[in-house]
């Protein structure tokens, strides 16, 4: 499951999501738009840098191993399974860092 904080409170991404559906000017759906500009990123299949998203990923896919890049996951198995409480350990740990002066 992922998380966002929005103003104060920690909501599962869906919820946050229906929450920017219902505030938006349109009933259309958004375009999901993934540009292919990025910041310099090392590829540890090749050893080069990148700086196009698309360069970077057919590395990743020619290099042969079995690597599963990790971030932005646009679908299909969520690379974290839920995990018990994690929403709580989430919310207490946001806590403690807006405490810290």
């Amino acid at each position: 499951m992922r998380y966002r904080w929005h103003e104060g409170e920690l909501l599962p991404i869906n919820d946050w999501w229906a929450k920017q559906q219902r505030a938006a000017r349109s009933s259309l759906p958004r375009p999901y738009i993934r540009t292919d500009g990025m910041g310099d990123t090392l590829n540890h299949a090749d050893g080069r840098t990148y700086d196009s998203r698309s360069a970077y990923e057919r590395a990743l896919k020619d290099s042969g191993n079995h690597i599963v890049e990790a971030g932005e996951n646009t679908g299909g198995t969520p690379l974290v399974e839920d995990v018990p409480g994690l929403e709580r350990d989430i919310y207490e740990a946001i806590q403690k860092l807006e405490a810290e002066p």
